[in-house]
């Protein structure tokens, strides 16, 4: 008998899943499991590099990427945050000048792409940080990625069983 579409779905759901709760290999699987709901997550940097094996040398060129970055993004997002300000402002006016606000439109867009030109150069520095084994682990979780993301929803209603 062949399997349905939604049994074949969720087969690749939990396999994805699978793979990337275990692409990090037996250093992971070794990790201490933080206690469920109530332990405070550690920060997001930690949990990539524990998760990718990072070594100490490329913890270090990370953090200064990260730094680079923040220091680079901080005053266009507080420009931006000014912009969006003063078009919400301009905008609360009887009758706001249509110039000024395709003039702000466009200031904020390219406070945005400028933003994200920062966030994707940060994130082709940290990839050039990693080796192979390091790229395979991450290719993987973005594999997964999409599907895992309805592990919670399912955990929340008690449908899966938890791991501790």
């Amino acid at each position: 008998m062949r399997p349905s579409p939604k049994s074949s779905a969720l087969a690749t759901l939990a396999l994805a899943c699978l793979v990337a709760a275990t692409a990090a290999g037996p250093a992971a699987a070794q990790a201490p499991v933080l206690a469920p709901e109530h332990a405070a997550a550690p920060p997001p940097h930690v949990v990539v590099a524990e998760f990718l094996g990072l070594t100490d040398e490329q913890r270090e060129a990370w953090a200064a990427i990260r730094e680079e970055a923040r220091a680079a993004i901080a005053p266009l997002v507080e420009e931006l945050r000014g912009q969006e300000e003063a078009l919400h402002e301009l905008l609360a006016t009887p009758d706001p000048d249509p110039a000024a606000v395709g003039a702000l439109v466009l200031a904020i867009r390219e406070l945005r792409q400028a933003i994200r030109v920062e966030e994707q150069e940060a994130v082709a520095a940290f990839l050039a940080l990693l080796d192979d084994e390091q790229r395979g682990k991450l290719a993987r979780l973005r594999r997964a990625a999409p599907l895992c993301r309805v592990v919670p929803a399912f955990e929340a209603l008690h449908l899966l069983a938890r791991p501790y």
